[in-house]
């Protein structure tokens, strides 16, 4: 049943205050009648009003009172013969919807299912859609150092003595879901970023956030956040980030104002996120590395108390880039091999 109001307010008062006229709004109420609201200009002074016997509505509004009439057809039709459309399912943001939708028109095989079976496939569609944008933008955020690191392409050969059931369950996540960290140390280039970030896409696809930033740009921007006045608003996006990466870990000394706030940015994370930390520097030299006995035991207990170690051997993997390295054949690297290009 269509039916439209037209309301007739009288207000009075200091806290509330009306013009004379107010605009037009529309809205549903209910499951199946439309109610069109109409507020018409009136005359504040009341006149006429008190002698229609209309019924007044108290409120914060000293008086207000709804007329109804027929409803004008032409304010308030449905066109029902118009159907569906891509462009409709866009509108309140269902992208995936509007494009299996739009296959689906064009698919003559898809008209012979059920209701239930094409509505099931134009939610799977839409989930899927939410979830890789999620996941693209989790991956631009983390700002990877290799992007096309996974955990799925880890080599164990080469002597990099890696425990493939340590591995699958780093891999699981379940470590940072447990704010739990991990170091990753061994000589350079053996592969120590690369794992790194294998473990960090392995986050993002399990909808998790990281961020990845080499420990001398850190204490570089930590700097210069001191002196913009950013410090603070730089510490709480860390402390918020479920799986913050430090890469080389230990590379130059660190002075006093970098040890507080390395202090800072771990003490932030201990119990409530994860940190994992790549070193060319065995975990019984960083006490040394840090230089201040005070802050190395408050840095080393809230960083290694729950942490999985992992040390890294083997040669450098890097010694494939020379060719005057390599010999005859083609020799285990321990890089995943490199996917060729798709054939034109």
């Amino acid at each position: 049943m269509l039916t439209q109001l037209a309301a007739l307010a009288m207000i009075h008062g200091t806290r509330n205050t009306a013009p004379t006229g107010l605009p037009k709004a529309r809205g549903i109420m209910g499951e199946r009648d439309l109610i069109a609201f109409e507020f018409i200009p009136v005359d504040v002074t009341g006149v006429g009003v008190a002698d229609q016997n209309l019924p007044v509505i108290p409120g914060d509004f000293e008086r207000m009172v709804f007329v109804p009439h027929p409803i004008d057809s032409a304010c308030a039709s449905v066109d029902e013969g118009a159907g569906i459309s891509g462009n409709t399912l866009k509108a309140p943001r269902l992208p995936g919807m509007a494009t299996a939708f739009e296959e689906q028109q064009t698919n003559a095989a898809v008209t012979s299912l059920s209701f239930d079976d094409r509505f099931s496939l134009l939610v799977d569609r839409e989930q899927t859609w939410r979830e890789n944008r999620r996941l693209t933008r989790l991956l631009r955020e983390a700002k990877l150092k290799s992007s096309q690191a996974c955990v799925e392409d880890i080599r164990y050969g080469g002597g990099r003595k890696l425990d493939k059931s340590l591995m699958a369950q780093l891999a699981s996540c379940q470590w940072i879901r447990h704010h739990q960290n991990l170091v990753l140390t061994g000589a350079t280039g053996c592969g120590k970023t690369w794992l790194a970030c294998a473990f960090g896409n392995a986050a993002c696809r399990q909808g998790l956030s990281v961020v990845y930033v080499r420990t001398p740009r850190l204490f570089e921007e930590l700097r210069i956040a001191h002196g913009d006045g950013s410090f603070g608003k730089r510490l709480s996006a860390l402390a918020k980030t479920d799986l913050l990466i430090l890469d080389d870990w230990g590379l130059a000394p660190l002075n006093q104002t970098e040890r507080n706030d390395l202090l800072e940015v771990i003490d932030d994370r201990v119990g409530t996120r994860a940190t994992l930390i790549t070193s060319q520097l065995p975990t019984e030299h960083w006490h040394a590395y840090l230089n201040d006995p005070t802050l190395a035991d408050a840095i080393l207990d809230r960083v290694l108390h729950t942490a999985h170690k992992v040390a890294l051997t083997g040669e450098s993997l890097r010694k494939q880039e020379n060719p005057s390295t390599l010999s005859a054949g083609a020799p285990n690297t321990g890089y995943p091999p490199r996917r060729s290009p798709p054939a034109c």
